[in-house]
Parts: C-alpha cells; structure tokens; sequence
C-alpha cells in the first residue's frame, strides 16, 4: 500500500484532472488511515466528473472509514438522486447507521436492498459479510463468505475479506 501510495502522488501530480484516479488514491489513502487526504481526493474526484457514480461511491467509502456520517448521509443523497435502483446506495446507508452503532438495522437496511445482482457484487458482499458479523448473524456471514470465495480470483477478494475479518475482530479467514 505504502508503494501504490507514493506512485498516487506521483500520478496526481501528473494528471491532476483525473476523476478514476482520485478516487483509486483516496481509497488507498482510506486504506492506510489517512483520513484527511483520502477525503480531499475523493472530493476532488467528485467536483472533476459529478456524473461519474464510481466517484460518489469511493467518497461514501472514504467517509464511512472516516466516520463521517453527515457527510456520508449526503454522499447517499447524491448517489440516489443519480441511481435510484442501484444497490449501492442501499449499502451506504447502511453504514450510515452501522457509523450510529445501529448495526442491527444497518443489516436490515442491506439485506432490504439485496438483489440477484447485488448479490454478485464483491463490494456489496464485503459489507454484507461485515455487518452481518458485527450482529453475529452466523447464518448471513456463512452465506456470504460463501458468495465470495465464488470471486476468488478477482483481484480484490483478499480485500473484501479482510474487511469481514476485520468486523470479526481481526480473525483470519
């Protein structure tokens, strides 16, 4: 991470008008705990391109790690004005609450939204398998790891599964 970081300055300074390269280094800013730096990017990626949905995403992201729940209330706002139907609006306010400590509903909340497609998506099956395990629904958190050793192979499966793992108290699965 430390290496993807450095190379995102250098590719900022370079193509600093780039809304998919913002949002990449602020999630990997996000990831390293750089919560001020990570946010300023994924604001900027979301003031270059407005319409791009995959920036409001990795904003609502940024801000759920940041633990800013005004803010990520409004990032939903934005993505639902833009994507009604889109399952991942339904998962970002879900964390919103789960910010509350409301985990229970934030769970109700995700499940409400789940779709045959949502059910594919690795992201969304991150979070599910995270609050899911913050309920200790062992149910739902075996459904859903099962889901995801079905993308073993896609580049951010180790990813998504350390967020579960991370709900879980650290725990290596």
């Amino acid at each position: 991470l430390q290496k993807a970081a450095a190379a995102c300055r250098n590719h900022i300074r370079a193509i600093p008008d780039s809304s998919r390269l913002l949002s990449q280094c602020a999630a990997i800013q996000s990831l390293l705990g750089n919560k001020e730096l990570s946010l300023t990017w994924a604001k900027s990626g979301v003031s270059i391109d407005p319409d791009r949905l995959g920036a409001w995403f990795t904003l609502a992201m940024v801000q759920f790690r940041a633990g800013e729940l005004k803010g990520l209330r409004e990032t939903c706002d934005q993505i639902e004005r833009r994507e009604p139907r889109n399952h991942g609006a339904a998962a970002y306010r879900a964390y919103s609450y789960a910010l509350e400590g409301k985990y229970p509903q934030a769970l109700a909340l995700l499940r409400k939204g789940e779709s045959p497609e949502s059910l594919k998506n690795l992201t969304f099956l991150s979070q599910r398998g995270y609050l899911a395990a913050r309920c200790n629904d062992k149910q739902v958190l075996d459904d859903t790891l099962n889901r995801i050793v079905a993308h073993k192979d896609h580049p951010n499966c180790t990813a998504e599964r350390a967020i579960i793992a991370s709900a879980q108290g650290g725990m290596d699965i």
